[in-house]
């Protein structure tokens, strides 16, 4: 069992690790985590392992089904050998080093990323799993429509924006209750709910940033406290920035966003769109700091093949 605990935790930091270290140097090789293990079903559930004092409870209780994780863990990594290899590869070329040298400092960047940011896995409106906006008229899987005025349907459905509305983008579409931003909605509040999840993160250092606008008025809630972060009533022609860095809790986190239909003299529609990423540091334990250690190794043999060489 203590095999199996420490083998799924390497694997999941190897693999978080690899993706962050291709997403910094921009060589594609290795799509992002959040991508690349959505595209078939066992990587899905790896990813969706829990890590640390869970991840442990996670083997205690399912001891007696130990092939699932080792078999999800087989599938992961023969998916990402061929883009490991390449990234070796491309690092040895690129400081002229060995691969048993580049294999090593890898090893070691892979920790430190893991460390010092990884991805927090939060979706745009109207964005689908593989990271392009969804065709309109379909109901976003990540954002919830949980309040709005009677008579208007719980829905959050991708839309064509109104021509008074900024265009949707390559990643996000605006989402409305009804699919059609050209109709008259009751006046009132509309809550826009997602969530994500810091579990292994730490929520100190978490950071959400990106864009948006809506219509009308909207402001930003996350797990329940305004953050006093507002668009204005008028604002829908453009997309504006925003960043929350306080506020996260360990686990899962609730982000609202609370649109308000302001009362108008013709056709008054109510919408939102939002772009939004965001990263934390993971929080540390051996196996992470034990490739740390290695990449320190790493590092020092490269700069001394430089040197010498």
């Amino acid at each position: 069992m203590l095999a199996l605990y420490i083998g799924l935790h390497i694997l999941q930091t190897v693999s978080y690790g690899m993706s962050c270290i291709d997403e910094r140097l921009h060589w594609g090789h290795y799509p992002t985590t959040t991508v690349a293990l959505r595209s078939n079903p066992a990587g899905a559930l790896l990813i969706g392992l829990p890590e640390g004092e869970a991840l442990r409870n996670f083997v205690r209780r399912h001891d007696e089904e130990a092939t699932v994780p080792i078999k999800l863990g087989l599938l992961l990594m023969t998916t990402a050998a061929a883009n490991a290899v390449r990234i070796l590869k491309r690092t040895s070329a690129w400081l002229n080093i060995s691969r048993v040298a580049a294999f090593t400092l890898l090893f070691g960047l892979t920790a430190v990323c893991n460390v010092f940011g990884s991805s927090i896995n939060v979706f745009n409106t109207g964005q689908g799993l593989g990271g392009a906006a969804l065709p309109v008229g379909q109901i976003d899987p990540h954002y919830s429509l949980v309040s709005a005025p009677s008579g208007v349907p719980l829905t959050a459905i991708t839309t064509t924006p109104n021509p008074a509305w900024t265009a949707n983008t390559a990643t996000a579409d605006w989402i409305t209750p009804t699919g059609n931003a050209n109709v008259s909605l009751p006046v009132g509040n509309y809550d826009y709910r997602t969530t994500f999840n810091l579990a292994g993160l730490n929520p100190s250092t978490a950071t959400l940033s990106g864009s948006w606008t809506s219509d009308n008025n909207a402001c930003i809630e996350l797990n329940g406290v305004n953050t006093g972060i507002c668009t204005g009533t008028t604002g829908f022609g453009s997309l504006v920035p925003f960043s929350l860095t306080s506020g996260f809790v360990a686990g899962v986190n609730t982000l609202d966003f609370v649109v308000t239909n302001a009362p108008g003299t013709s056709t008054n529609p109510t919408g939102l769109i939002v772009e939004i990423s965001g990263s934390a540091s993971p929080v540390p334990e051996p196996s992470s700091l034990l490739l740390i250690g290695t990449g320190l190794f790493g590092v020092m043999g490269a700069v001394r093949r430089k040197m010498l060489g």
